[in-house]
């Protein structure tokens, strides 16, 4: 297949552009060619010279000052046979070689007489083959020089022949020199050895046929020279004469080129051409080197450039490597594989982005399938177009917010499992809503909440500059939100599904952490975690932001909210945190709590336990680790404090009556000291702040008797305050 791209379309558009650009090799003037055509057939009245004619005419050109001649003639069966010794003569006699063809066959000719070849060194590349070598008549013979003529229609002929390990036929143009040498090497003439292709073929560096035509004379004009007894003006010192000496009508020997159909003789011709002017065409070595170059190139083209740059990339690598080819060989004459490198750069590279656009294609579509519902639509048709989705894990700078239904599991324990199912979905759904309207990206639904963040979108690109306002702004529209549908679902006594949301901004590694055909985006960083902390830390319908965050945020940005600073406990953390409590400036604070209080109604953390209130008069006062406070209210669990500092979800506190008494009858049940932690906290005023507390220190039974003790400290305070007033 190779051979024949070659043959009918490589070599034709080069020897043709090599022609176009003139760059084709000129004949040498010390090139003489006659050609035996119908003129000549017409002068001498026949189509086969005899001896006797051939004599006179190779006479007549050594006495023009012929250096050699070439005869594309092999002789096999003269005419006038019986003038042959006086015609070996003749022939003898001339200063001058002369060159005629032979050829070989695989299988013995009856009619023919073989030739005995000498015995040679051949080089190593020369092909042995069982053969038989044919030539001119016995008769002749020893006129000659011999060499073959045979031609493989690939524009080449064999330097060498060989029938036998030891015999073979030089190619018989190069018969013409006497500098002519065989070696192990090669064949050189004048000291110049003649390239090849590695098998011993030399590619003929021929013009266009036209040219030849043009410089060629007849046989007629020869012999009207003899006739008249003529020598003509001498040729160039060194001139080879080429006698072709069937170009007649109905007895050409045509054969297929490049540039066209042309006489035989002619390729022959320019053989000796290139000898005389060292103008031989080179073949590239190692060309399986250059094919391989050419497909690493195109693997590397298919599988690192995108779209147009592809496509550019690949159409100006082909035109490059086939410029390239025919540039070296209408400028240096050098034959290079370029039509099947750059068959090949195209092939290899299409076939390898086809593969890896299949692959993106379906990676697309996966992840199409994976992100729709987490990125913003408009964001995610972007990416799409533009194939610029990278989920490579990759550091950026991002803002994080994790937000959590509050009490979900308590209160689906009281409603059918549908019912919970559709809730939860419509919670979800809503948060995921206000996420992307505020350009977020839901990375992964967490059961009964969502993390998400803001300023990255899988798109390569660097962090946007705005994320931690974007974030904040989110978390208060979800806030405000959820607050209404919680009124929603209170009036119409459904369940009510408070929400909070943690807030933190941090470098993190945000990415595909998934393998195969499972695609697990994540974020993975020190700050994530912190985040999910201060989302645990926040109250109901609260909202915590991290300090990078609150850095980040400037009044011009219309938050829609104030930043209060807190300090919280966060796990491996030994001091409490500086963190933010974002209070919603649209909020109601009345409807906020009342829904709380449904909430807590709903909860499982009244529905269980009796809670003593502790009227206003006899309120009981504590000092903590933390501040000062009043207890308000207790159960057997719990304290409810009136504080003068806030204090986050999970903060520990340790807890002391101011009244002696109480004191002297916690030390008696051994209740000293009280360790507390902080289970919820709201403002109720300016710098006061109602918190729950559950005690961790003290076990059930101790429980209990706190609880006594506290009801008859109350009893005590009541009949003293009857007693009072009775009084």
């Amino acid at each position: 297949l190779g051979s024949s791209l070659d043959r009918q379309v490589v070599h034709p558009i080069q020897f043709r552009m090599r022609q176009w650009m003139g760059k084709d090799p000129k004949l040498d003037p010390r090139i003489r060619i006659y050609g035996l055509g119908d003129s000549s057939i017409e002068y001498l009245q026949t189509t086969e010279l005899g001896l006797s004619r051939w004599a006179s005419l190779l006479e007549y050109l050594e006495q023009r000052g012929a250096s050699a001649v070439f005869v594309d003639k092999v002789f096999g069966m003269p005419g006038e046979l019986e003038k042959a010794p006086e015609f070996v003569q003749r022939i003898q006699a001339l200063k001058i070689p002369v060159v005629v063809g032979a050829f070989t066959s695989p299988h013995q000719i009856p009619s023919r007489y073989p030739l005995e070849l000498p015995t040679m060194e051949l080089p190593q590349w020369v092909r042995h083959s069982p053969a038989v070598a044919y030539g001119p008549h016995p008769s002749i013979r020893s006129a000659f020089r011999i060499g073959h003529i045979l031609y493989d229609g690939d524009f080449q002929y064999d330097l060498i022949r060989a029938v036998g390990p030891e015999k073979a036929l030089v190619l018989g143009p190069l018969m013409v020199f006497d500098t002519l040498a065989v070696a192990p090497r090669g064949v050189a003439v004048a000291g110049e050895w003649i390239p090849h292709d590695g098998n011993g073929k030399v590619f003929v560096n021929s013009a266009s046929p036209a040219s030849y035509f043009g410089k060629t004379y007849s046989f007629a004009s020869a012999f009207k020279a003899i006739d008249a007894s003529e020598t003509g003006t001498r040729f160039p010192e060194g001139t080879v004469v080429v006698l072709i000496a069937n170009m007649f009508t109905g007895n050409t020997d045509m054969v297929t080129s490049p540039l066209g159909i042309m006489p035989g003789g002619f390729l022959a011709a320019a053989v000796i051409n290139s000898a005389l002017s060292k103008q031989w065409i080179s073949q590239a070595p190692f060309q399986w080197l250059l094919l391989l170059l050419a497909g690493i190139a195109g693997i590397w083209v298919g599988a690192n450039l995108r779209g147009g740059r592809f496509w550019l990339t690949c159409i100006g690598g082909t035109a490059a490597i086939a410029l390239g080819g025919m540039g070296l060989f209408c400028y240096a004459s050098h034959l290079t594989p370029w039509f099947t490198s750059g068959l090949t750069y195209a092939a290899v590279g299409i076939s390898r982005f086809a593969i890896r656009m299949r692959r993106v294609e379906k990676n697309l579509r996966l992840t199409k399938d994976f992100l729709d519902g987490l990125v913003p639509h408009d964001k995610l048709q972007q990416l799409l177009k533009s194939s610029s989705i990278n989920l490579d894990p990759t550091e950026r700078v991002v803002t994080v917010l994790f937000v959590d239904v509050v009490g979900f599991s308590m209160v689906a324990e009281k409603i059918s499992p549908q019912q919970a199912f559709n809730y939860l979905r419509t919670t979800i759904s809503q948060i995921i809503e206000v996420v992307h309207s505020h350009g977020g990206i839901v990375d992964k639904i967490l059961g009964d909440g969502a993390m998400c963040f803001f300023g990255y979108a899988y798109d390569g690109k660097e962090s946007t500059v705005t994320h931690a306002a974007q974030a904040i702004q989110c978390a208060v529209a979800m806030q405000q939100r959820a607050i209404q549908e919680a009124q929603r679902a209170a009036l119409a006594g459904e369940p009510v599904f408070p929400i909070r949301i943690g807030i933190n901004t941090a470098a993190a590694q945000v990415g595909n952490l998934g393998t195969g055909k499972k695609i697990e985006l994540t974020i993975i960083g020190q700050g994530v975690n912190l985040c999910k902390r201060l989302e645990a830390a926040a109250d109901p319908f609260g909202i915590l932001v991290g300090a990078p965050t609150a850095e980040l945020v400037s009044p011009e940005m219309q938050l829609g909210a104030e930043l209060t600073p807190r300090h919280i406990p966060v796990k491996h953390y030994r001091k409490p945190l500086l963190a933010y409590e974002c209070r919603p400036l649209f909020i109601d604070e009345a409807k906020k709590r009342s829904v709380l209080e449904c909430f807590r109604k709903q909860s499982a953390a009244e529905r269980y336990e009796t809670r003593w209130t502790i009227p206003e008069a006899r309120l009981i006062e504590v000092n903590t680790s933390l501040g000062n406070g009043t207890v308000v209210d207790f159960s057997f669990s719990g304290l409810g404090l009136m504080l003068d500092h806030f204090h986050a979800r999970g903060v520990e506190l340790n807890l002391e009556f101011v009244d002696e008494s109480l004191r002297r009858e916690c030390d008696k049940a051994s209740l000293s000291p009280l360790h507390a932690t902080v289970s919820w906290a709201t403002e109720r005023g300016e710098g006061i702040f109602r918190t729950g507390v559950l005690l961790t220190n003290i076990n059930e039974k101790q429980k209990e008797k706190l609880s006594t003790i506290l009801q008859h400290w109350l009893e005590q305070r009541r009949a003293k305050t009857v007693a009072q007033i009775a009084r």
